[in-house]
């Protein structure tokens, strides 16, 4: 921090240590002198907070860098997920549970607040969790986890999760990263499902990819605005895809009830399963069924004498065009399936 008055000797503080969620104070004083003068001040590497009586856990960006986080959702999770950065949380003394369901400093359930940036982010029904609404992983320059005395200005009173977005520099710096966890790559462990006497049962089917790119610089505009020394961007994004093994099994129709003829609509004893139609059921196209009743047992004509198919004209055209996709299918769903995060996209100004 430079600070130049006429008539004063220039006073220069360097090292000056800005906290999150934190007021940070930097005192200057000016002694009479030429302009050529320079006094340079070496600011405390431990800035005490001063001006507020909360307490609380400052998780530093050299942290954040380097502690791994597990992709797929950590302890407590609601389902897979991309790296979480509330599980940053759990590092701070007092924070328990899992990500879902989490404490601050024994306070209850769903009360404390969380902020991107400054500003509020909760959600309407389960404040403090966050696996719906984190930005992406390096998206975070830093992490504040207040505990107890904070000020008036968090709403909720069971504790602050306050996170800091990273910020560009002067220069253009970016990456890219691929987390990957596979099958192949796994260990079984010491007991997993399928275990008998006989035997040791297979490796867990756990097959997860986090993958994005990050992007941070000044912001510069050809002939128009040079942002070096003045203001930065910093862009981040990330995706996450699971492939799963089949979970169960699914029944789709048979090319022969896409065609109306339900006549192979049995149990599991062959007897067959009733048809019902609506007392006066009509398609879109104004057509009507002449089937009588709302308990017609069986699908038949207007004499009740032969199994008919439907005609197809009473499908809705978009059910239909769905059927016939799902009676031709022959891999599993899974190979249709995939749980997919979204990509997760966060920028950054900072001036």
């Amino acid at each position: 921090m430079r600070v130049e008055v006429t008539g004063f000797a220039t006073s220069v503080q360097k090292n000056v240590h800005v906290d999150v969620s934190r007021v940070s104070n930097a005192d200057v004083a000016l002694t009479t002198g030429s302009v050529n003068e320079t006094v340079v001040v070496q600011a405390q590497e431990i800035a005490l907070e001063t001006t507020q009586p909360q307490l609380g856990t400052l998780i530093e960006n050299k942290l954040v860098q380097e502690v791994p986080i597990l992709i797929g959702g950590g302890p407590g999770n609601i389902g897979a997920r991309d790296r979480q950065i509330d599980d940053y949380l759990f590092i701070a003394p007092g924070v328990q549970g899992g990500e879902f369901s989490h404490r601050i400093n024994g306070g209850v359930d769903f009360e404390n607040e969380v902020m991107f940036n400054g500003v509020v982010a909760n959600q309407s029904e389960t404040q403090g969790l966050q696996s719906n609404i984190n930005p992406p992983f390096e998206m975070v320059g830093e992490i504040q986890v207040l505990t107890s005395n904070f000020s008036a200005q968090y709403g909720l009173a069971q504790g602050v999760a306050s996170y800091q977005f990273a910020s560009g520099t002067n220069q253009l710096h970016g990456d890219a990263f691929e987390v990957l966890r596979n099958t192949f790559l796994n260990a079984a462990g010491a007991n997993p499902s399928g275990t008998t006497s006989a035997g040791k049962g297979p490796t867990p089917t756990i097959n997860q990819h986090n993958y994005g790119f990050s992007l941070g610089g000044p912001v510069w505009v050809p002939k128009l605005y040079n942002g070096k020394n003045k203001t930065f961007f910093h862009f981040s994004a990330d995706w996450f895809r699971q492939n799963l093994a089949d979970q169960g099994t699914y029944t789709v129709p048979t090319p022969a009830e896409v065609g109306g003829d339900f006549s192979g609509y049995v149990d599991s004893t062959g007897k067959q399963i009733p048809i019902f139609v609506p007392q006066g059921f009509c398609c879109s196209l104004g057509l009507c069924c002449s089937c009588a009743g709302p308990t017609v047992a069986r699908q038949q004509d207007s004499r009740r004498r032969a199994l008919v198919p439907i005609p197809p004209v009473f499908f809705h055209s978009v059910q239909l065009r769905t059927c016939r996709a799902l009676s031709t299918m022959r891999r599993p769903m899974s190979a249709f399936f995939r749980l997919a995060r979204p990509i997760g996209a966060s920028p950054s100004i900072t001036i």
